[in-house]
């Protein structure tokens, strides 16, 4: 991990939301953009998803709810 941790940060939420359809909209809809992020503050603004919905949202996609790659 670098010194900069926020970088390396921006580089894992942006590369799982490249992967996971799912994460994507949950940040597009939120207005999130992970590429973005350099502060503590930044990290405020992540879309947090309660279990309920996860669950809803995997009943709707009986896959991974598009929350991992599809295979």
């Amino acid at each position: 991990m670098s010194i900069d941790i926020y970088q390396d940060i921006a580089t894992a939420y942006s590369a799982a939301a490249t992967k996971a359809p799912g994460l994507k909209a949950r940040f597009a809809a939120a207005g999130f953009d992970p590429a973005k992020v350099s502060s503590l503050a930044d990290l405020s603004r992540l879309p947090v998803m309660k279990k309920r919905n996860f669950l809803n949202s995997k009943e709707r996609d009986r896959h991974s709810a598009g929350f991992s790659p599809p295979t």
